[in-house]
């Protein structure tokens, strides 16, 4: 998966390049333009920079699943981009949050102790076609991932 700022690397002087490799390459399996820049906005920003158009997309091998801040605002990419020909594959939701610290807070394990694995009952490999609840951790590909928005899987080809 390769992820970029808007509809190009931000700030790189061969941008068009860059996408046009991203396009090609028969490895990456997704794409994930974000529709955003600090994380917090109310709706997507579909700004095209460094001289690479949405329509460019249309090129890719790659299935186009937005960097978006809210799920709410998945519909308004998707329709967004349909109207350009582009089909997305679903998103990956990107919000800036802040912590704050629990009322008891746990106290660190020494530096020395090893982290702790979920065990197998709480981690499972992701498949297609399978409910998920907030929360569940799934493996995909040696990562881990953890369900933000209840949701059943889909086959991203």
């Amino acid at each position: 998966m390769v992820t970029i700022s808007h509809a190009a690397p931000h700030r790189i002087n061969d941008a068009q390049q860059l996408m046009t490799a991203f396009f090609a390459d028969k490895n990456i399996d997704y794409l994930s333009p974000q529709l955003h820049t600090q994380g917090i906005e109310a709706q997507n920003d579909f700004t095209e920079n460094m001289g690479v158009k949405w329509a460019d997309y249309a090129n890719t091998n790659a299935a186009i699943i937005p960097s978006i801040v809210q799920a709410n605002l998945y519909q308004n990419a998707r329709d967004y981009f349909q109207k350009l020909g582009l089909n997305t594959k679903g998103f990956i939701q990107w919000s800036q949050t802040t912590s704050t610290p629990a009322p008891n807070p746990i106290p660190s394990p020494p530096s020395s102790t090893p982290s702790l694995t979920p065990s197998p009952t709480s981690n499972s490999t992701w498949e297609i076609n399978k409910h998920y609840n907030v929360g569940d951790l799934v493996t995909y590909n040696s990562k881990q991932y953890k369900c933000l928005q209840e949701h059943d899987s889909v086959d991203p080809n």
